[in-house]
């Protein structure tokens, strides 16, 4: 069973390649709200890479893989203002299932990941991405080699880097193991301190910054293969994991965001077979941090996973993205309703990056359009009506 979770999380599926584009360019679909229009083509096109938004505005997409196997070591930069992607260079090393993380000093935290498509060992490297330099650096390794894992930038201006996976050489092999340590990177020493262990090990899992500071940390795989439902949070100040309340479903891979009141959006992934993907979920849940309670809410109207989710200036949240053929969804917490907006989408592995101006940017991702293809989201925009065809009957 891990191995086929694992076949479906880390494997490479794509074959297209990647196109040049033009220009920005309408998408109308029936029904929804917003306006969505193509944008310019990566150099590159590529999927389970990372997007990191910087403190100019400016996106950074690093590593992933081309859809053919092969995994980039190549970044680039989007540029809003311009519609125009430009080079950021080469990491050090090829990623895939890396984590990035913007710090404080505006520079990109890159850790983990793997070199080549799994199985292969995983990665305790790191590299720190300077945009005023367009450079990239060698930081301090993690304690642990991991993939899939999640990265958290808190308060006090560290990264949180929990579970995910390790897998290490043995016996002539390679072992997959799902991890239970979390550790913290301090970007003033670079240097990397493990946590207490957490209540579970776990790949798949969500990580969101609660107000208070804390981090909540909820669902994935344990080591058994077991899908979970608990959940547990994070004190930094207290160096400590504390147990919370466990929510409805047991998820593999959902979507979380944090919403306007600091409640917590969890929806979609796999169920409790994940290697089966009709077992993709449409239920989605809330966490109240301030009660630790959990309430089922409205069911989305079509299933994504893997999938990601994007909370917006208006408060509501768009989900994208799923293995096979899917429609974009709102969520719309004041109503506790979800609509479909915009037209049907076959992707996956992509990223989704909220813009200074509110815009959502989706580049990449495996599907029938090519790995280079790249949209924009514009929650605010209207599609303007098609001109009315001339009565043949007006004279």
């Amino acid at each position: 069973m891990q191995l086929a979770l694992l076949a479906s999380s880390f494997l490479i599926l794509a074959t297209a390649s990647a196109n040049a584009g033009s220009g920005p360019s309408m998408i109308r679909a029936p029904g929804g709200t917003g306006l969505w229009s193509r944008a310019a083509s990566l150099a590159t096109g590529r999927e389970g890479h990372t997007a990191t938004l910087l403190s100019s505005g400016k996106v950074l997409i690093a590593g992933g893989t081309d859809g053919r196997g092969k995994v980039l070591a190549s970044a680039e930069i989007y540029d809003p203002a311009r519609d125009r992607w430009s080079s950021a260079g080469s990491m050090a090393v090829t990623r895939i299932g890396h984590s990035a993380t913007l710090l404080p000093s505006g520079k990109v935290l890159v850790a983990g990941g793997l070199v080549m498509p799994f199985p292969s060992p995983s990665l305790a490297s790191t590299e720190l991405y300077d945009p005023a330099a367009n450079a990239w650096s060698i930081a301090a390794p993690m304690i642990e080699s991991r993939t899939r894992h999640t990265a958290t930038l808190m308060p006090d201006g560290r990264v949180l880097v929990v579970g995910g996976l390790t897998v290490t050489p043995q016996d002539g092999g390679l072992f997959p193991s799902q991890l239970i340590r979390a550790e913290i990177y301090d970007p003033a020493a670079d240097r990397w301190s493990m946590t207490p262990p957490m209540g579970a090990h776990r790949l798949g899992q969500i990580a969101a910054l609660l107000p208070d500071g804390r981090v909540l940390v909820a669902g994935g795989q344990d080591d058994s293969g077991t899908m979970l439902k608990s959940t547990e949070i994070y004190d930094a100040t207290e160096d400590r994991w504390i147990s919370a309340a466990p929510m409805d479903a047991a998820r593999f891979g959902p979507i979380a965001s944090v919403l306007a009141d600091g409640d917590v959006l969890v929806a979609g992934g796999l169920g409790e077979e994940p290697n089966a993907l009709n077992l993709a979920l449409t239920s989605a849940e809330l966490y109240n941090p301030r009660t630790n309670q959990w309430v089922t809410i409205a069911h989305m109207e079509e299933f994504h996973a893997p999938d990601t989710g994007t909370a917006l200036r208006n408060g509501m949240v768009l989900v994208v993205g799923t293995i096979g053929q899917s429609r974009p969804e709102l969520y719309d917490p004041a109503h506790n309703r979800w609509s479909l907006t915009g037209p049907t989408m076959d992707r996956y592995q992509h990223s989704a990056t909220r813009l200074r101006n509110g815009k959502v940017l989706i580049v990449g991702g495996y599907g029938i359009e090519s790995l280079g293809s790249v949209l924009i989201y514009d929650p605010e925009g209207v599609a303007p009506v098609p001109p009315r065809p001339p009565d043949p009957r007006v004279i």
